[in-house]
């Protein structure tokens, strides 16, 4: 499963990657999308993330806004997050599992 927003940084990936002469990205990411269901933010993403959110700022520790979204849309699902970035361990109640490649 995939949430919208880490799909959305998947393609800004893409576009990055096509301005650069690279044509390998895009195949990638489609043979992903062919086997992964996109998950859709909704009302209970928005208040994960104003929790989040608020939570972060009041301890002075923010992390990137799309990161946010992708967490809340981890939590709205109940599902564990999947990342590389150590950074989503400033948010409390996350069930995550860091990957190292």
């Amino acid at each position: 499963m995939l949430p919208l927003s880490a799909l959305g940084e998947l393609r800004h990936g893409v576009h990055k990657s096509e301005r650069q002469g690279s044509t390998k990205e895009a195949a990638k990411i489609e043979r992903v999308l062919s086997i992964v269901e996109i998950l859709y933010p909704g009302d209970q993403t928005a208040d994960e993330y104003g929790r989040m959110i608020d939570a972060l700022e009041a301890k002075g520790k923010r992390i990137p806004t799309n990161d946010i979204w992708i967490a809340a849309t981890a939590a709205q699902y109940d599902l564990p997050l999947l990342t590389t970035d150590a950074h989503f361990k400033r948010i409390e109640g996350l069930d995550m599992i860091l990957f190292t490649p």
